[in-house]
């Protein structure tokens, strides 16, 4: 019993230390060819020990370059896009020697002749000439400034210049001389090609000349304002320059509307006989009954606010509505004044020079005054003479025109009252008994050749 435990115990010994031994190495040596982590015996695991590392005489490699491109994980719901493969590098090969003299270059291909001249450059377009308009007034002409300035936003050659001043009029040149004032602006702005005017909200007050105090709208104060209104009229004809008059609106406050309507009637006929454009808003801004309106329709046709809460003044809408009346008369003038200017172009595209004027003319010649127009007082032409060319035609009139509720009526079934060139006789109208032959017997008419009843062929 005895002998076989120590048979036993043998055996196991010489299990345990089977296998090779070799020197100790660091298990992290790179020459190490065994797996870290490897059991080396069959107790190795079981005691914890680390077998040793088996010394492999293994050359030295050879370094390599690698290139690390970092791996892009791309959205599962969108794909990467693939980059197109860089073309192959251009390689130069040199000839040899030996056959370099006898490669020779090929001629450059003959090019054909040019058929034609190359176009002459394009001449530089020439600019629309600059029109300089005035606007002046009270605080009414502001907004009218306010919408043409709208209205000539996309054409920069027009430029407007205000010359307003609230609570201004005719009446009370003591606060405010707008005659002197409006010499002035033309003294001091030499180059001025129109003037839109619109003036008289505040002038519903007394006039004082030499023989005392008149009421407004009495008979002196209507001589005393006409005046006035001539006088600003005379000033835009010393200097030669088109004046447009632009009438007074409807106003909330009934006798304020009725005394605006009475000085549209004394501003029509001081412009008649100065002949210039006078532009009639009355309708314009009111409703259908002919009363003061807040809303109305705008220049594209919908109903907006037109008038501010004063009852006075307009609203940026209504701004652009009056402005689209004036604009009427004034877009003649600008047409007019650039045509005037702008050169007629030559056969070879270029701008004509400008025709040579007379020098030296006799002086009795150069003072005979024009003759006077028909229709017009001595001393006054009318806006065409000014400009110097002939105005085109207003497209469309400065006032609205109420609508009919119906266009043009006829009874279709009347009998005829004339026969060929010949009046009919009282005994030939009486035998055309259309309504006892066709209401009381029930006979139709006879057909007329042309009528929708006329089946006749």
């Amino acid at each position: 019993m005895r002998s076989l435990f120590r048979l036993i115990a043998m055996a196991f010994v010489v299990l345990a230390t089977a296998g090779p031994h070799a020197p100790a190495q660091d298990s992290s040596s790179v020459y190490s060819t065994q797996r870290p982590g490897a059991s080396g015996g069959t107790f190795d695991w079981l005691l914890g020990r680390r077998p040793a590392a088996r010394i492999i005489n293994v050359p030295e490699r050879q370094a390599r370059p690698r290139s690390y491109q970092p791996r892009v994980r791309s959205s599962p719901a969108v794909a990467r896009p693939r980059l197109p493969a860089a073309p192959p590098p251009a390689t130069t090969f040199a000839p040899d020697p030996m056959v370099a003299d006898m490669i020779q270059p090929a001629p450059p291909a003959p090019t054909a002749p040019d058929s034609a001249a190359p176009p002459p450059p394009a001449a530089p377009a020439l600019a629309a000439p600059s029109v300089s308009v005035a606007v002046i007034g009270d605080s009414l002409s502001i907004f009218l400034a306010q919408g043409l300035q709208d209205v000539y936003a996309e054409r920069p050659e027009v430029a407007f210049i205000r010359r307003n001043r609230e609570a201004s009029g005719l009446v009370r040149d003591d606060y405010f001389d707008w005659p002197k004032q409006f010499r002035d602006l033309l003294a001091t702005t030499p180059k001025l090609d129109a003037v839109v005017i619109m003036v008289g909200s505040n002038d519903r007050q007394q006039l004082r000349d030499e023989t005392g105090v008149h009421e407004a709208r009495s008979e002196r104060w209507r001589d005393l304002y006409a005046r006035r209104i001539d006088e600003m009229i005379a000033v835009a004809r010393e200097r030669k320059i088109p004046l447009i008059w632009m009438g007074m609106p409807v106003m909330r406050a009934e006798r304020y509307s009725g005394d605006m309507l009475a000085f549209n009637d004394i501003y029509r006929s001081r412009t008649a006989a100065g002949a210039t454009p006078f532009v009639d808003v009355w309708e314009a801004f009111a409703g259908e009954d002919g009363a003061y309106a807040v809303n109305g329709p705008d220049v594209d046709g919908a109903t907006v606010r037109l008038r501010t809460a004063d009852g006075v003044h307009f609203t940026r809408a209504g701004a652009r509505k009056l402005a689209f009346f004036a604009d009427k008369e004034l877009r003649r003038i600008v047409a007019a004044v650039q045509n005037r200017a702008q050169p007629e172009a030559r056969p070879d595209g270029a701008p004509a020079l400008p025709s040579p004027q007379p020098q030296n003319l006799p002086g009795a010649l150069a003072m005979i005054p024009a003759p006077p127009e028909p229709g017009l007082p001595p001393g006054l032409r009318s806006t065409d003479s000014l400009l110097g060319i002939a105005l085109p035609e207003a497209p469309l009139a400065t006032g609205l025109t109420p609508r009919p509720l119906q266009g043009l009526s006829g009874n279709l079934a009347a009998p005829a009252v004339t026969s060929g060139a010949r009046l009919l006789t009282p005994a030939a109208l009486r035998s055309q008994r259309f309504g006892e032959e066709t209401f009381t017997a029930g006979r139709a008419p006879p057909p007329k050749p042309g009528r929708l009843d006329d089946f006749r062929r």
